[in-house]
């Protein structure tokens, strides 16, 4: 999928209402849908999309919403009961158990446009609503088409709604895998693809979480490198990176850039409950830095778009840098309900989160420090060691929960400049009275 001046996408699937139950409790209730959490990315990103999802007239999230469904009348929303085992320290997406309690009338062919004019199309559908039809006129309709296997390969119990996987090539969609374009699928869900069957077709995308993602391809595979985070919920952290893989392509980054800008939407996404919400400095942070790598790679052909690109280490150095300049600390407590109801959750967590971000700076300075300029590793150890202490002195002040604010995690950086024979880097950073901080990276090569 090479840059489209205008592009256009075409986004298939149902919103939902998602329920977070642990140990019998229920934990939050939020928005739900693949469509949800792919359109927080792309609206962020300016990229124009028609959205055809269905709900019934119990869906009480119009309010909220850019993109209003196809309301049913004569079907309810599609709900999903998301049960977390009980641990302590983590909720894993290896502990979630999915059901599918209710479900909304699926999207038949003739709700899609008729129009042959997007330039990409994504079918995300979460329980079942698309059929081998609706995707064959979305082939008809669009350039390119991006899948997410769960919209092929879920079943559901009959007496509870578990959801379970079958085989692709049991479920009724295998002969339409030439026609796609890119084909999606979570580690846990690989195995029901067949990966080095389906590569011969179509690129395929495999997330793996905190592992970042592989994308394979008949001749190859290339492995992504992630982003820390501290996870607060799974549900919708695939969607997102759908979403970020796609804006990312349509824009005309090679294709190992593209799925990195996928890992960093995932990433933020599992540090919030429900689609995420997305700073409007971090996302025109990004919008820059897509733009400045796109004048960057514009030399690749078709041949080298799944080759590793010139300056991709330093395109995972400026989104770190966004991420942690703008990255909003999300309360576990979700209305009046705690996240996790073990009473040592805050001060566990706290350390945890202040453990990751001093490891994800320290990720930012390794492009820096490994090979450029060693001998100020000392001054970064440093300031890091000022930071923790400042960080556990302003958490143990603070009266209320210290996840509730908006913070950042490099006010501790003093004006720095370093020179040396490859390269000059200026760090500026200063704290405004809007509780904002800038950062201004220079990179100027002699």
């Amino acid at each position: 999928m090479g840059p489209n001046l205008n592009p256009r996408g075409l986004i298939v699937g149902n919103y939902c209402h998602d329920v977070l139950i642990k140990d019998d409790a229920v934990l939050a209730e939020t928005l739900g849908g693949a469509v949800s959490f792919i359109s927080a990315v792309l609206d962020g990103l300016n990229i124009p999309a028609d959205y055809v999802s269905k709900v019934g007239s119990d869906f009480s999230y119009n309010t909220d919403l850019n993109h209003p469904p196809i309301v049913s009348e004569s079907s309810k929303t599609t709900v999903f009961h998301a049960y977390f085992v009980s641990d302590p320290s983590e909720i894993r997406r290896e502990d979630r158990v999915l059901k599918r309690v209710q479900s909304c009338d699926p999207i038949s062919p003739t709700d899609l446009p008729d129009e042959a004019n997007f330039s990409f199309g994504m079918a995300v559908g979460i329980g079942g609503e698309l059929s081998p039809e609706t995707l064959e006129k979305m082939l008809d309709v669009c350039d390119v088409v991006l899948v997410d296997i769960q919209a092929l390969i879920r079943d559901f119990d009959e007496n509870d709604g578990t959801v379970k996987l079958v085989n692709l090539k049991e479920s009724g969609f295998f002969h339409l895998l030439p026609r796609i374009g890119f084909l999606k699928a979570s580690a846990e869900e690989a195995p029901y693809v067949d990966v080095d069957e389906a590569r011969k077709s179509c690129y395929v995308v495999v997330t793996s979480g905190k592992d970042g993602c592989t994308v394979y391809w008949n001749g190859g595979e290339l492995q992504i490198s992630p982003f820390s985070t501290l996870q607060v919920d799974p549900t919708g952290a695939g969607d997102s990176f759908l979403g970020g893989l796609v804006a990312g392509l349509v824009q005309g980054l090679a294709v190992q850039d593209a799925a990195l800008l996928g890992n960093f939407f995932g990433s933020l996404t599992v540090g919030q409950i429900g689609p995420p919400e997305l700073d409007s400095r971090l996302m025109q942070r990004v919008k820059d830095e897509v733009r400045l790598r796109k004048m960057q790679s514009d030399e690749h052909d078709e041949k080298s778009r799944f080759t590793k690109p010139s300056g991709h280490e330093q395109f995972i150095a400026s989104l770190s840098a966004a991420k942690l300049v703008t990255t909003r600390i999300v309360s576990p407590n979700v209305g009046d309900e705690v996240l996790d109801p073990n009473p040592g959750y805050t001060s566990n967590q706290m350390f945890r989160f202040m453990a990751l971000h001093l490891l994800e700076v320290s990720n930012f300075y390794q492009f820096f420090l490994d090979g450029l300029f060693p001998s100020f590793s000392w001054l970064v150890l440093a300031r890091m060691i000022g930071y923790f202490k400042l960080s556990i002195s302003m958490a143990s002040d603070r009266h209320r929960n210290p996840f509730s604010t908006t913070t950042s995690f490099t006010h501790f950086l003093h004006p720095l400049h370093v020179q040396s024979n490859s390269v000059i880097l200026q760090v500026r950073v200063f704290w405004d009275l809007q509780s904002d901080i800038h950062r201004d990276l220079i990179f100027t090569k002699p």
